[in-house]
């Protein structure tokens, strides 16, 4: 045979308990519950509420932004409540994920390339634009003809040191090595430095 089940007296419902069920099922805790309910076990306390049809409340799921601006908050808080902890945590966790960390930041980087371009300029000018730019010039550097990649600068045609302005006609698109030699000179003066020193190195040889 098999074994029999211990005896277990039913020990019915109060007024009280149920008014208790009744106003802290939905949103009170578990220990809340089982506090105001000796004697009650939480499978008890669920299949009474269930009888009652009271339904335990659930949150709604959070949209991303929802979820970044809590935690956005609950950063801000916690460095507020402690500085030096929060700083202590931040570098810790830094030092512990630096590889991911790093490959995150480029990878959000490299999508978003033209529009942390773009946030230098004083201008009107937006993402959009320096892409059209870009696509404008086939990738290619507007100096040397060599196919761009994402260390390319953005030149103004004329310096800003001369009066030139961050509007797109006065932006091209050249290498990182192009942008640090011209510097302030104009396209033309820097065509004809580099023939000087193409000159110059040809007839020294």
């Amino acid at each position: 045979m098999g074994q029999q089940r211990k005896f277990s007296p039913h020990i019915r419902w109060t007024e009280f308990e149920v008014g208790i069920v009744q106003s802290l099922y939905r949103n009170g805790s578990h220990a809340v519950l089982l506090k105001n309910l000796p004697g009650r076990t939480w499978s008890q306390i669920q299949n009474k509420a269930n009888l009652l049809g009271i339904a335990r409340y659930k949150a709604p799921v959070r949209t991303p932004d929802q979820v970044r601006e809590a935690k956005r908050l609950f950063m801000a808080k916690r460095r507020l409540d402690n500085p030096e902890a929060a700083r202590r945590y931040g570098r810790e966790h830094h030092q512990e994920n630096r590889d991911v960390i790093n490959a995150r930041i480029k990878k959000s980087h490299a999508k978003r390339f033209f529009w942390r371009r773009a946030r230098r300029l004083k201008s009107d000018v937006v993402a959009r634009d320096l892409a059209s730019l870009w696509k404008k010039q086939r990738g290619l550097c507007a100096m040397t003809g060599e196919k761009l990649d994402r260390t390319a600068q953005l030149d103004h045609i004329t310096a800003k040191a001369r009066g030139g302005s961050d509007q797109i006609e006065n932006l091209q698109w050249v290498c990182s090595k192009v942008n640090l030699a011209k510097r302030e000179l104009s396209d033309a003066e820097f065509i004809e430095l580099c023939r000087s020193v193409a000159a110059w190195v040809g007839s020294s040889q």
